[in-house]
Protein backbone atom coordinates (compact mmCIF):
# COMPACT_ATOMS: atom_id res chain seq x y z
CA UNK A 1 0.00 0.00 0.00
CA UNK A 2 1.29 3.35 -0.89
CA UNK A 3 -0.57 5.09 1.88
CA UNK A 4 -2.05 7.74 -0.37
CA UNK A 5 -5.38 9.16 0.72
CA UNK A 6 -8.09 10.57 -1.45
CA UNK A 7 -8.56 14.25 -0.81
CA UNK A 8 -11.90 15.42 0.66
CA UNK A 9 -12.50 17.58 -2.42
CA UNK A 10 -12.33 14.54 -4.72
CA UNK A 11 -14.76 12.62 -2.50
CA UNK A 12 -17.22 15.51 -2.48
CA UNK A 13 -16.99 15.77 -6.27
CA UNK A 14 -17.86 12.08 -6.70
CA UNK A 15 -20.77 12.40 -4.26
CA UNK A 16 -22.04 15.49 -6.09
CA UNK A 17 -21.86 13.73 -9.47
CA UNK A 18 -23.74 10.74 -8.04
CA UNK A 19 -26.48 12.97 -6.64
CA UNK A 20 -26.82 14.82 -9.94
CA UNK A 21 -27.04 11.53 -11.81
CA UNK A 22 -29.78 10.25 -9.47
CA UNK A 23 -31.71 13.54 -9.76
CA UNK A 24 -31.52 13.30 -13.56
CA UNK A 25 -32.86 9.74 -13.51
CA UNK A 26 -35.76 10.77 -11.24
CA UNK A 27 -36.66 13.68 -13.51
CA UNK A 28 -36.51 11.41 -16.57
CA UNK A 29 -38.88 8.93 -14.91
CA UNK A 30 -41.36 11.42 -13.38
CA UNK A 31 -41.59 14.09 -16.10
CA UNK A 32 -43.44 12.05 -18.78
CA UNK A 33 -46.11 10.97 -16.28
CA UNK A 34 -46.53 14.51 -15.00
CA UNK A 35 -46.96 15.98 -18.49
CA UNK A 36 -49.50 13.26 -19.39
CA UNK A 37 -51.56 14.13 -16.30
CA UNK A 38 -51.39 17.84 -17.18
CA UNK A 39 -52.55 17.16 -20.74
CA UNK A 40 -55.40 14.97 -19.48
CA UNK A 41 -56.53 17.70 -17.07
CA UNK A 42 -56.56 20.23 -19.92
CA UNK A 43 -58.72 17.93 -22.09
CA UNK A 44 -61.22 17.51 -19.26
CA UNK A 45 -61.18 21.24 -18.49
CA UNK A 46 -61.73 22.18 -22.16
CA UNK A 47 -64.60 19.71 -22.48
CA UNK A 48 -66.28 20.97 -19.32
CA UNK A 49 -65.88 24.56 -20.50
CA UNK A 50 -67.50 23.67 -23.82
CA UNK A 51 -70.41 21.99 -22.04
CA UNK A 52 -70.89 25.09 -19.89
CA UNK A 53 -70.89 27.25 -23.04
CA UNK A 54 -73.65 25.08 -24.54
CA UNK A 55 -75.76 25.50 -21.40
CA UNK A 56 -75.13 29.27 -21.38
CA UNK A 57 -76.18 29.66 -25.03
CA UNK A 58 -79.20 27.39 -24.57
CA UNK A 59 -80.42 29.51 -21.65
CA UNK A 60 -80.02 32.62 -23.80
CA UNK A 61 -82.02 30.93 -26.59
CA UNK A 62 -84.78 30.01 -24.14
CA UNK A 63 -84.77 33.61 -22.87
CA UNK A 64 -85.06 34.83 -26.47
CA UNK A 65 -87.97 32.42 -27.06
CA UNK A 66 -89.79 33.74 -23.99
CA UNK A 67 -89.41 37.34 -25.19
CA UNK A 68 -90.36 36.59 -28.83
CA UNK A 69 -93.57 34.55 -28.64
CA UNK A 70 -91.79 31.21 -28.80
CA UNK A 71 -89.81 31.86 -31.96
CA UNK A 72 -86.10 31.15 -32.24
CA UNK A 73 -83.49 33.51 -33.71
CA UNK A 74 -82.28 32.84 -37.26
CA UNK A 75 -78.65 32.92 -36.05
CA UNK A 76 -76.91 33.02 -32.67
CA UNK A 77 -75.44 36.49 -33.18
CA UNK A 78 -78.98 37.87 -32.67
CA UNK A 79 -78.57 36.97 -28.99
CA UNK A 80 -75.87 39.66 -28.63
CA UNK A 81 -77.84 42.44 -30.36
CA UNK A 82 -80.34 45.02 -29.12
CA UNK A 83 -80.70 47.12 -25.99
CA UNK A 84 -80.93 44.16 -23.63
CA UNK A 85 -79.03 41.30 -25.28
CA UNK A 86 -79.34 37.80 -23.86
CA UNK A 87 -75.55 37.42 -24.17
CA UNK A 88 -72.84 40.08 -24.17
CA UNK A 89 -70.81 37.98 -26.61
CA UNK A 90 -70.88 34.49 -28.07
CA UNK A 91 -68.50 32.17 -26.24
CA UNK A 92 -65.82 30.21 -28.05
CA UNK A 93 -64.95 26.57 -27.54
CA UNK A 94 -61.97 26.35 -25.15
CA UNK A 95 -60.46 23.43 -27.08
CA UNK A 96 -60.49 25.20 -30.46
CA UNK A 97 -60.44 28.88 -29.53
CA UNK A 98 -63.10 29.35 -32.23
CA UNK A 99 -66.83 29.99 -32.38
CA UNK A 100 -67.94 26.43 -33.11
CA UNK A 101 -71.57 26.79 -32.03
CA UNK A 102 -72.83 28.88 -34.98
CA UNK A 103 -74.56 27.70 -38.16
CA UNK A 104 -74.55 25.73 -40.37
CA UNK A 105 -73.51 22.78 -38.16
CA UNK A 106 -73.41 24.26 -34.67
CA UNK A 107 -76.89 25.78 -34.37
CA UNK A 108 -79.88 24.15 -35.98
CA UNK A 109 -83.51 24.94 -35.25
CA UNK A 110 -86.98 24.03 -36.37
CA UNK A 111 -89.90 26.42 -35.96
CA UNK A 112 -93.31 24.84 -35.47
CA UNK A 113 -95.95 24.32 -32.83
CA UNK A 114 -93.07 23.47 -30.49
CA UNK A 115 -89.87 25.17 -31.70
CA UNK A 116 -86.80 23.06 -30.99
CA UNK A 117 -83.08 23.63 -31.42
CA UNK A 118 -79.84 21.73 -31.26
CA UNK A 119 -76.50 23.30 -30.37
CA UNK A 120 -73.29 21.49 -31.22
CA UNK A 121 -69.60 22.07 -30.84
CA UNK A 122 -69.09 21.60 -34.59
CA UNK A 123 -65.89 19.83 -35.53
CA UNK A 124 -63.55 17.27 -34.02
CA UNK A 125 -62.03 19.49 -31.34
CA UNK A 126 -62.85 17.06 -28.52
CA UNK A 127 -61.76 13.86 -30.28
CA UNK A 128 -58.73 13.51 -27.98
CA UNK A 129 -61.21 13.38 -25.09
CA UNK A 130 -62.89 10.42 -26.79
CA UNK A 131 -65.84 12.25 -28.36
CA UNK A 132 -67.17 11.91 -31.89
CA UNK A 133 -67.45 14.67 -34.48
CA UNK A 134 -69.82 17.54 -33.51
CA UNK A 135 -69.87 16.61 -29.83
CA UNK A 136 -70.83 17.63 -27.20
CA UNK A 137 -74.31 18.87 -28.10
CA UNK A 138 -77.43 20.26 -26.45
CA UNK A 139 -80.97 19.39 -27.56
CA UNK A 140 -83.75 21.64 -26.31
CA UNK A 141 -86.18 18.73 -26.49
CA UNK A 142 -84.23 16.90 -23.76
CA UNK A 143 -82.82 19.96 -21.98
CA UNK A 144 -79.35 18.61 -21.32
CA UNK A 145 -75.85 18.41 -22.77
CA UNK A 146 -75.05 15.03 -24.27
CA UNK A 147 -72.21 13.22 -26.01
CA UNK A 148 -71.21 9.65 -26.82
CA UNK A 149 -69.53 9.28 -23.41
CA UNK A 150 -72.48 10.51 -21.33
CA UNK A 151 -75.08 8.14 -22.78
Amino acid sequence: MSGERTSPAATNYVELCSLLFLAGVLVAVILPGWTAVSASKKLVSDLEGCRQNLVLISKALEDYQAKNKGSLPPRLSVLTEGKKPSLTNLPVCPASGKLTYEQPHGYQFKQGSVPVFTLRCAGTYHSEAGLKKDEPYYRSLYGKVEDSKSR
